[in-house]
């Protein structure tokens, strides 16, 4: 239990460097307690998230938070989708396919993210269409697309088959 998301946070960050056997245990608990607060601090893990000065392992902490918070992640997850810091838009990519419900935006900037340059944002893509299934109907032309172009890398055909295999699921 803590007295406030910035205390929460800041235990995240101090687990991340640590190099306690628990730490990765520790800091799903920090998750945890964070989620179960609810809605009521989306607000300020979103200003978390935006905060450039704040360490990685607290945006990605709040990404990951924010996810499951459902619709109230959305703006700020597009947002870090398309920021400054590389591993944060990756982090912001998957965790826009665990917000639920998904919607029409988060699935056209999904299938828009397919066309990156950066593999790490293509693979990230794909693993977000995994989870968001069939609502990501709209995704099916380009998931065969890539699962059929034989220029394309290994990975990423085969992550495209396991979204497809997901997104419309054939019996």
């Amino acid at each position: 239990s803590f007295a406030s998301v910035s205390e929460a946070m800041a235990e995240a960050e101090r687990l991340a460097s640590s190099t306690e056997a628990t730490a990765g245990q520790d800091r799903m608990k920090v998750e945890q307690w964070l989620e179960l607060q609810g809605s009521k601090i989306a607000n300020e893990l979103i200003a978390h998230l935006g905060d450039g000065s704040k360490g990685l392992t607290t945006r990605m902490t709040a990404c990951r938070v924010l996810s499951r918070l459902g619709p109230v992640a959305k703006p700020a997850l597009l947002q870090a989708a398309d920021g400054d810091n590389a591993q944060l838009q990756v982090k912001a990519i998957e965790c826009l396919g665990r917000v639920k419900p998904s919607d029409a935006e988060i699935v056209k900037k999904l299938i828009a993210t397919l066309d990156s340059s950066d593999f790490a944002q293509r693979k990230a893509a794909l693993a977000a269409l995994t989870y968001v299934g069939p609502a990501a109907k709209d995704a099916i032309p380009k998931l065969t697309a890539l699962l059929n172009d034989q220029k394309e890398d290994e990975t990423i055909r085969g992550a495209a088959k396991k979204a497809l295999k997901e997104v419309d699921p054939r019996k």
